[in-house]
């Protein structure tokens, strides 16, 4: 397992999010622009453990240190389920467009625990669709990342495209655990004696409880969110008799001993960090009914019990379970009080939340460390730069973006990220300046790409979108832009995921879909990508019947082969699961020449009702695979 650079958090594991649907919002809490108030999250369940609505301030006790604090704003959050769908696309409808407006969604991480699932296919084939239906349980408003405790390559980072998520869960594989899972981690019941399988397996055990807690450790900076980790794992063996075992000096071996005191030590950190941030750990196991020894179990059940959470065990039907996750996070309460009296930056408090009525059980976090000083923004992009290293993005100046893959003249790749700024919402000024610096990272966080510009914003109010292109190998991609509204320094960023083709290896390829619009919104100009890109990109994707919307992309074939005749098919499909429009086209062999065969494609806007609408774009060649890219887009 790889833990990410510091720098960027979670780096590339927690980089996107992903735009929401404007009807979908959340609701507004009355004490967001208080930035006097220290804010937490409450949960409150009641005996059966079913959320407790209603509550006003006067039923909470805050107490900070052993002190009683006022509690100066309170708001009740309730989180939309995924409710009935009448399309199927509709469920996890694709999402290019990234905005760094998240309101008060619920975060998820699923922690698949890869480095001890044994490679029994049975398990295997479980825990993927136990990550399936976890994800498809998920809200509209709903944020998501993806961990691995073995292979972090897969992981996937913050985001609503379920797409996106279900990938990366799909890549799951076995670990390599050997003594506890016995022949080689195939079988499915795992033996009671564990002393000499811990002891062998021991680094993937400590991998996966340094994962857990390290995710806590980072969510504990995010604030007013319900924030739940779903922890997909057989457990953690632990003998707590084996831990108090003192070995003399010549009479024999130490190591299960000291071996079983690491894991206690790592459970009892890892319990540490979520109550801190608050995070509620749920256990899913996929081994089924009587499939793990109780030492495995108790791991899953003490982790959830002492967080919060609720661990699922010793059952075949993991469906409720994971309805129950979703029920009983669906409805929290945001608590604003002004810490009494005020604590010095670096002090650690202790944090207690009671209501008044009985027999209800509280989830909030137990402390917090008070902020430190921030540092000097002597260079001049430090504003920038300091709002791309957040778990979330930084929502301070309201931003979009869109990031589509290119093949460049000179046949290598690099990605066109389109940037929309609210010049209205930000109160900014025409020709104000503004400083932008993007930066890639592969899905393990490290550094791919960066570039830094300084552009004027458009004369027109609203919004003003910038084209720029950034070099970026093959593979998949976080992309952060972080902004600076150089007059009054606000900040603002955005984080997008982008999957780039090998242009050069792959025999038919396509670049990313691009939508231009007429009337276009205000932009400014980038004299590097004109001669690249033919359109200008935008990021809207809600538009009039008046409208006139053009699709744009590029089809590649390899070079130095000889090109082949494309079969070209874009379908429209509408909320109800009904293709509105098909056209099919053959790209002929001799329109591919270096640059790849353009194609610019008036969709139908004054034909289509209002509602949301998915374009599909299918490519075959003979004897290639097909491709298939997709956008959806709302009409009004």
């Amino acid at each position: 397992m790889r833990i990410l650079p510091a720098a960027v958090l979670l780096g590339a594991c927690f980089a996107g999010l992903l735009w929401q649907n404007p009807a979908a919002q959340t609701q507004q809490p009355i004490f967001r622009a208080r930035t006097d108030l220290l804010t937490i999250d409450v949960t409150v369940l009641d005996r059966n453990r079913r959320p407790v609505t209603g509550l006003t301030a006067d039923d909470f006790i805050v107490m900070e240190d052993g002190k009683p604090q006022v509690i100066a704003a309170l708001d009740e959050i309730s989180v939309e389920g995924p409710g009935q769908v009448s399309a199927e696309w509709l469920k996890a409808p694709p999402q290019d467009v990234a905005a760094n407006r998240h309101d008060e969604s619920r975060l998820f991480v699923l922690v698949i625990d890869d480095a001890t699932l044994p490679g029994n296919p049975y398990m295997v084939g479980r825990a993927k669709n136990m990550a399936r239906a976890f994800i498809e349980g998920l809200g509209p408003t709903d944020l998501a990342a993806v961990v691995f405790t073995r292979d972090n390559r897969n992981a996937q980072d913050f985001t609503r495209d379920r797409a996106r998520l279900l990938a990366a869960a799909n890549r799951l594989s076995a670990g390599f655990l050997g003594g506890a899972g016995g022949g080689g981690g195939r079988g499915v019941r795992l033996p009671p004696s564990l002393t000499a399988g811990v002891v062998m397996d021991s680094y993937y055990y400590l991998s996966s409880l340094n994962t857990l807690a390290r995710v806590a450790e980072y969510l504990e900076a995010v604030p007013m969110r319900r924030k739940v980790v779903a922890y997909l794992s057989i457990g953690i063996p632990m003998s707590p008799a084996d831990a108090a075992q003192i070995t003399l000096a010549g009479t024999g071996s130490a190591l299960g001993g000291e071996v079983h005191q690491a894991l206690l030590s790592a459970l009892r950190r890892t319990v540490d960090r979520a109550q801190r941030a608050n995070v509620a750990i749920y256990g899913l196991v996929p081994a089924g009914l009587g499939g793990l020894p109780r030492e495995f179990t108790e791991s899953l059940l003490t982790l959830a019990n002492n967080t919060g959470g609720q661990a699922f065990v010793n059952t075949n039907d993991y469906k409720p379970g994971i309805a129950r996750l979703f029920e009983e996070t669906k409805s929290y309460y945001l608590l604003g009080y002004t810490p009494s009296p005020p604590a010095r930056p670096g002090d650690y408090r202790r944090v207690e939340v009671k209501v008044k009525k009985p027999g209800y059980e509280v989830i909030s976090r137990k402390g917090y460390f008070a902020s430190r000083q921030g540092a000097s923004e002597d260079a001049p992009l430090s504003g920038g730069v300091k709002a791309i290293t957040g778990v979330l993005s930084d929502p301070g100046v309201p931003l979009r973006g869109i990031a589509a893959p290119l093949r460049q003249l000179d046949g290598s790749s690099a990605v066109a990220v389109t940037l929309a700024f609210d010049r209205t919402a930000a109160g900014a000024d025409a020709g104000d300046a503004v400083e932008i610096v993007t930066h890639l990272f592969d899905p393990e966080g490290r550094p791919r790409g960066d570039l830094a510009q300084t552009a004027s914003l458009c004369a027109s109010p609203g919004w003003c979108e910038l084209t720029s292109l950034i070099a970026a190998k093959p593979g998949r991609h976080a992309v952060r832009i972080g902004v600076k509204h150089v007059k009054s320094g606000q900040t603002g960023s955005v984080y997008l995921d982008v999957d780039v083709p090998d242009f050069a290896k792959r025999a038919l390829t396509v670049t990313g879909l691009m939508l231009e619009a007429t009337p276009a919104r205000a932009r400014t100009s980038d004299d590097r990508v004109r001669a690249l890109i033919p359109v200008l990109p935008t990021t809207r994707r809600q538009f009039a019947n008046s409208d006139s919307v053009t699709l744009f992309f590029r089809i590649h074939q390899r070079p130095g082969r000889a090109s082949k005749e494309v079969t070209r098919t874009l379908r429209i499909t509408n909320g109800r699961d009904e293709i509105v429009s098909t056209l099919s086209e053959t790209v002929p062999a001799a329109a591919f020449v270096a640059s790849g065969s353009e194609q610019h494609v008036v969709l139908p806007m004054s034909e289509l009702s209002p509602g949301q609408y998915l374009v599909s774009v299918e490519l075959a060649a003979r004897g290639e695979q097909a491709l298939e890219r997709e956008l959806s887009f709302t009409v009004r």
